[in-house]
């Protein structure tokens, strides 16, 4: 099957759906245009925090595509997405620079929320079916043209939110080829700018349940305040209950979202304790005034109090040890870096592909770690570990990373001996392994980072194995077909959790203050410190891991005879080789009890290994199962 940017699909309609109660700012524009005056100059803003403007989170574009056997109307699916914007405006805005940050490569970013809308379009496929797009053996059919431009199943988003372009676009296709299945995709996109996954899963589902209470609704212009760009039409009609229905599955996702991005930099000794800078505190429901959306007018110093913020010894990017890594010391070298990492972005031929891992051998894998696991303690210095804790209980979500590690660490370094790049000896041996994962900082007690916050509340914390002589020995002089085998998986599992554990910090005030000192030092960080943290996590990191596995993807039912979706598909670009995301194979969590589902792995990996994947991954699933 070729790649799906090739087949024919038609477009349909374009427009800007904007949330269905307008906010005071594009009411008063309304207002303004209407009287023949002149746009009032107030603006409402929501100024994004240190970690959405990280240049590693601003830049990346994410995109999910929920495919259903079905069929889903369209005219439903744009007002009920109306609906829900009217509680996250954030997502029919448009960022900009702030003054303090133009001219520099660290941005501040705001979003003014001028209900410029959300770009919608329908399109038609009539060469595709949904048998040609689910099932791991169609991975490669759903590639995007280059590792900038995503599927056609997604309508563009700027990866350079600041130009103020949209921040969220959809589009609805309908497949046309009823032999091999019919049905539809529903693609989103997103800035990461404004939202991780936790906070758009949260939107899809609330997305979901408003168009499971519309009725009745025809493929006339309806429910939203929709704009067809240059002129706004205002369709006004009445919808169903204002108020969304409490859910006894997904409660969280149905509480009121908080855009309160900055309370975590006010918890800091020192910082300014002016009047909260951030949105009335009164709960913002479908039938509460747009004035709870204003925002008190010291917003315009937050640049000077994060200034004025005290030093508190915290480096940017602790994690890749950007201070002691003496490559990224010369500005030659990152320079130098970062155009072999332009030039591979551009030019480098990528290709996202799923490995299915069932779930009796995640059980198994897991059993294997534990006893592994409990190896590398008893052979461990005893002042290797920070404490005391035994690291030896493995999760299901740390088996598929200790997988995913495995294997593309396996891949890389077959890579290396294909092309000859390497520098020396091996990474393992030069360095020391070390594998990123992405780690939710939500409701683990930090002040400012609560459960129902929409934006970016994750951090990347780091698995690391350091350099010894056996591994390196064993790595470097292993057959291409035994490097796996060469691993030590068992300090591979103890490194994992270590890494989680130690991120966690319920309950645990000193570990709450070194996770708010790192957001901290985030909002200080120049823009040298960013540059040099792309090259250290692009160009060291064995791996860079997302688990999608606690998103409620196989749920997200819109209310039509499409049903609960029959495939999924996720990616975030600009791609970037050596990455991994998870996704739980059934509507169950990956670490429910009992074991009762299993996980696809979507690996993103340079195209000329592609032919090696498939028998790396079953080597590396034997190898972990102590086969």
């Amino acid at each position: 099957m070729g790649n799906c940017v090739a087949r024919p699909s038609s477009r349909g309609d374009v427009v800007l759906v904007a949330p269905a109660r307008a906010t005071s700012l594009a009411r008063d524009a309304d207002a303004d245009a209407r009287a023949g005056r002149s746009a009032k100059k107030k603006r409402e803003t929501i100024p994004l925090s240190p970690i959405d403007n990280a240049l590693g989170v601003r830049t990346l574009v994410v995109h999910w595509a929920f495919m259903y056997r079905g069929r889903l109307p369209a005219a439903r699916v744009k007002a009920a997405l109306a609906d829900a914007l009217d509680s996250y405006p954030i997502l029919a805005g448009r960022a900009r620079k702030t003054r303090a940050s133009r001219g520099r490569v660290a941005l501040e970013l705001e979003v003014v929320l001028d209900d410029a809308g959300v770009l919608f379009e329908t399109a038609t496929d009539d060469a595709l079916g949904l048998d040609d797009l689910r099932g791991t053996e169609n991975a490669g059919v759903v590639q995007g043209r280059d590792n900038e431009t995503p599927p056609t199943f997604f309508a563009r988003v700027d990866s350079r939110p600041e130009r103020g372009n949209p921040l969220m676009s959809v589009r609805l296709t309908t497949l046309g080829d009823e032999r091999r299945g019919g049905g539809c995709v529903l693609g989103v996109s997103w800035s990461h700018a404004v939202a991780d996954g936790d906070a758009m899963s949260a939107f899809v589902a609330v997305w979901a349940a408003a168009s499971r209470r519309l009725r009745n609704v025809c493929d006339a212009p309806a429910t939203a305040y929709m704009r067809h760009d240059p002129a706004i039409l205002d369709y006004g009609v009445e919808t169903a209950a204002p108020s969304l229905p409490p859910n006894p599955e997904h409660p969280a996702l149905y509480t009121a979202p908080s855009h309160d991005r900055l309370a975590v930099l006010r918890t800091f000794p020192g910082v300014s304790l002016r009047p909260p800078l951030a949105f009335n505190p009164r709960p913002r429901r479908h039938s509460t005034p747009t004035d709870a959306f204003e925002l008190h007018p010291d917003i315009r110093l937050y640049g000077t109090t994060l200034r004025d913020a005290p030093d508190i010894g915290e480096a940017p990017f602790p994690e890749l040890r950007l201070e002691d890594d003496p490559r990224l010391a010369s500005g030659c070298a990152v320079a130098r870096s970062l155009a072999g990492m332009a030039y591979d972005l551009k030019f480098a031929r990528l290709t996202q592909q799923l490995v299915h891992v069932t779930a009796d051998e995640i059980k198994s894998m897991k059993t294997f770690l534990a006893a592994e696991t409990r190896r590398a303690e008893a052979d461990a210095p005893a002042d290797s570990a920070s404490d005391s804790t035994s690291r030896a209980f493995v999760t299901a979500n740390d088996a598929i990373a200790v997988f995913s590690w495995t294997l593309t660490r396996a891949l890389r370094d077959d890579e290396e001996k294909r092309t000859k790049k390497k520098r020396g000896k091996t990474r393992a041996a030069r360095d020391g392994a070390f594998a990123l994962h992405a780690m939710n900082l939500r409701g683990q007690g930090i002040p400012g980072l609560g459960k129902n916050l929409f934006g970016n509340a994750s951090i990347f914390v780091a698995a690391r194995m350091p350099p010894t002589r056996a591994n390196a020995d064993a790595d470097a002089n292993a057959p291409d077909g035994g490097v796996v085998a060469s691993f030590d998986h068992g300090a591979m599992a103890r490194a994992v959790r270590a890494a989680v554990v130690d991120a966690k910090c319920v309950g645990d005030v000193d570990a709450q203050d070194v996770r708010r000192a790192r957001v901290l030092a985030l909002s200080n960080a120049g823009g040298g410190a960013h540059l040099r943290a792309a090259v250290a996590a692009v160009e060291h990191a064995d791996l860079k891991h997302s688990s999608w596995t606690q998103f409620p993807f196989w749920d997200v039912r819109f209310g039509s005879d499409a049903g609960d979706p029959a495939w999924f598909w996720g990616s975030v670009y600009p791609q970037s080789p050596w990455t991994s995301c998870v996704v739980a194979d059934g509507k169950k969590r990956l670490n429910d009890k009992p074991d009762a589902v299993g996980a696809y792995v979507y690996v993103t990996i340079p195209k000329s290994c592609e032919g090696m994947l498939k028998a790396r991954a079953r080597e590396v699933i034997a190898a972990l199962s102590g086969a």
